[in-house]
């Protein structure tokens, strides 16, 4: 049984009402970093953001005595903490994977799973998040249906190569390299000289 089937028979299946015909709500988790890029190496973590199709509610839990059902939003927010917890479990030989979710739109204090909607707004709306439009250049979906990560991709092109920001992009990435060689130690490969 996997998270999801076990989060359903507790909260019930996330559901969207889209012209007038209901469906279940579709979710993908993001690669990001080396992840995202394929290029993980023995001590990278793995970079996700989980983001699911629209806002909703999910239909009554199929478990005895539950008779209320829950936001989209939360269904996956839970999903996504129990993916984390199973993938960072220690193990007598260690932890298998590190998950990190610090790249999400909304932060590191933020919301665990963000509707695609606010994932394209908070881009549109925050135009000085130079950085966090870099990252999705290696952004890759790794899960849910072949539509919806296809449409997933789409987004992300969009808001990577959003003309808007064409005029100011290239000086603003040349100025936060330029901070990151003035602050890196003389060592630092990563943010050095020809990092």
């Amino acid at each position: 049984m996997t998270e999801y089937d076990r989060l359903v028979g507790q909260l019930g299946e996330p559901r969207i009402n889209e012209d007038w015909n209901e469906r279940t709500c579709e979710f993908t988790m993001l690669a990001m970093g080396k992840l995202g890029g394929q290029e993980p190496n023995y001590h990278s973590d793995l970079d996700i953001v989980f983001l699911y199709e629209a806002h909703g509610t999910t239909t009554r839990p199929a478990r005895a005595g539950l008779n209320s059902s829950t936001s989209n939003q939360h269904f996956f927010s839970e999903l996504a903490q129990n993916i984390i917890k199973v993938a960072n479990r220690l193990s007598p030989y260690g932890r298998l994977y590190e998950v990190n979710v610090r790249l999400r739109p909304t932060g590191e204090q933020g919301l665990l799973a963000v509707s695609l909607e606010e994932f394209c707004k908070y881009f549109d709306q925050r135009k000085g998040q130079t950085w966090k439009r870099r990252a999705l250049c290696r952004a890759r979906p790794i899960y849910g249906s072949t539509e919806f990560r296809s449409r997933t991709q789409r987004v992300v092109h969009e808001v990577i190569c959003d003309a808007t920001r064409n005029a100011t992009l290239v000086k603003e990435i040349r100025e936060m390299r330029a901070n990151l060689e003035e602050t890196a130690s003389r060592h630092n490969l990563k943010r050095g000289p020809g990092g």
